[in-house]
């Protein structure tokens, strides 16, 4: 039994098919190897059926400008970004301020233009109380639970120096991080331990909200049971469909009073660019590849993507524009064309999806299946005219139908006619609701008659 069938990719394939390649290969797709599939269930049905929590993948994007201008404004350097001689990288920074942001308030669909960033609002229901950020390297996610931390604290203690009157101030609550590193090296003890205060964390500390948070390269996709997971972060680029799916499942967990596990996926957009230019950046494709991966696994995803409507209005992904860097004024114009872009992106977002994720084989896979289908249609129409209760009806059908169009209507034929019906009606219906296709064309009104 397993979560994440281990299949390969097309890619895969014929690497292996090559007359070139040496050594063994299994696939969990191979029935001969693993035997026939026993039983399914997708994420939709396991939340239907109340066994996992739903999920809500929620992209965060900021402005590099916007926040080197805000570290500037606290008294940290650039160069301050480091932690011995290892300096991280300025936009994983960047990220790790506006996933800061996103986790004082998952829930919120929309930043208030005069919310500080970091500041825990009741509006926007409890912060995430845990989290685990997935980084692609070791001394990355060292880096990151050693500067994340004082990140927080330089941002925090220049916005509650801010006039309370201005969206900050010394009375506003922000939320507090705690995180700790592990990776393949680390003593299973300590992994363990560190899993467990995860399990046993208390978010809300007196009057403060804390946020526990472990980050990892490589090693908590598998095998890790935290039901209380609030989010998982992807900070780095993820492409791996297994290991993004294995995750998703580690927030989708139940747990009491949970309502939802937050997949955080940090942008950084450079400043002024158009909604078409930044949905380019490379910092997108973890978005693509993340939707992909579970599309595989989760059907409502897939028809999001092939429906743009649904996806603005139901589409289990967010989009919003951290308030990191937002100075407040009167008439401020700089807030109202953040908040423009915002509105931009999640609407191009809609149409990105379906360009980079939506399958362009679909109509070719699904013209052939349809053939296939009608062809079983055939056979049966076939066996009930000549052998079951149906020929005297058929006769009148096929009577009606040479009326319509001519004497030259063959029984195959109209049988082929039958199975086409049959077969797309449903679809000319769902396409173009309330036309009456089936009650004014005539050749649709003899079959309808048939079937009745």
């Amino acid at each position: 039994m397993t979560a994440t069938p281990r299949v390969f990719t097309e890619r895969q394939k014929k690497k292996i098919d090559d007359p070139a390649f040496e050594g063994d290969s299994y696939s969990m797709a191979d029935p001969e190897v693993y035997g026939e599939r026993f039983y399914e269930m997708e994420f939709s049905e396991a939340v239907a059926g109340d066994y996992l929590t739903d999920y809500e993948v929620l992209v965060i994007a900021a402005s590099q400008e916007a926040y080197m201008q805000s570290l500037t404004d606290a008294g940290v350097p650039p160069e301050g970004l480091s932690h011995g001689n290892r300096q991280l990288a300025l936009s994983d920074a960047v990220k790790l301020a506006g996933c800061w942001d996103a986790l004082a308030t998952p829930a919120t669909m929309e930043v208030l233009a005069d919310r500080p960033p970091g500041q825990v609002c009741s509006e926007g229901g409890n912060p995430a109380g845990t989290a685990i950020a997935f980084t692609n390297r070791v001394d990355t996610s060292k880096l990151v639970s050693k500067i994340w931390p004082q990140l927080v604290k330089a941002l925090t203690e220049k916005e509650k120096g801010r006039n309370p009157t201005s969206g900050g101030g010394g009375d506003s609550e922000f939320l507090l991080l705690e995180v700790s590193h592990i990776d393949g090296g680390t003593p299973a003890a300590v992994r363990n331990n560190e899993l467990q205060r995860l399990r046993s964390h208390t978010t809300v500390r007196g009057e403060q909200s804390v946020c526990r948070i472990i980050s990892n390269a490589k090693v908590l996709t598998e095998g890790v049971d935290v039901p209380r997971l609030d989010a998982v972060i992807f900070v780095n680029q993820r492409s791996s469909p297994v290991e993004i799916t294995q995750a998703v499942g580690r927030a989708m967990r139940k747990s009491p009073g949970k309502k939802k596990g937050y997949i955080i996926i940090p942008v950084v957009v450079p400043e002024n660019a158009s909604p078409q230019k930044a949905l380019q950046s490379s910092d997108f494709k973890t978005v693509w590849d993340v939707v992909r991966a579970l599309r595989s696994h989760d059907s409502r995803m897939e028809y999001y993507i092939s429906n743009r409507s649904a996806w603005l209005k139901n589409a289990p992904l967010i989009f919003r524009q951290s308030s990191l860097g937002r100075e407040t004024k009167d008439n401020d114009i700089e807030v109202n064309v953040q908040q423009q872009l915002a509105f931009q992106l999640s609407q191009e977002i809609a149409s990105k999806v379906v360009e980079s994720i939506g399958d362009k084989q679909m109509y070719p896979r699904w013209g052939r299946r349809a053939a296939d289908i009608c062809g079983q249609v055939q056979t049966r129409v076939n066996e009930l005219v000549e052998r079951g209760g149906a020929r005297s009806a058929f006769e009148r059908f096929l009577a009606g139908i040479r009326n319509s169009i001519g004497d030259h209507v063959t029984r195959r034929q109209a049988q082929e006619m039958v199975a086409q019906h049959v077969v797309t009606i449903p679809i000319f219906e769902a396409m173009l609701a309330g036309s009456g296709f089936s009650h004014q064309n005539p050749v649709s009104q003899e079959i309808e008659r048939l079937l009745n």
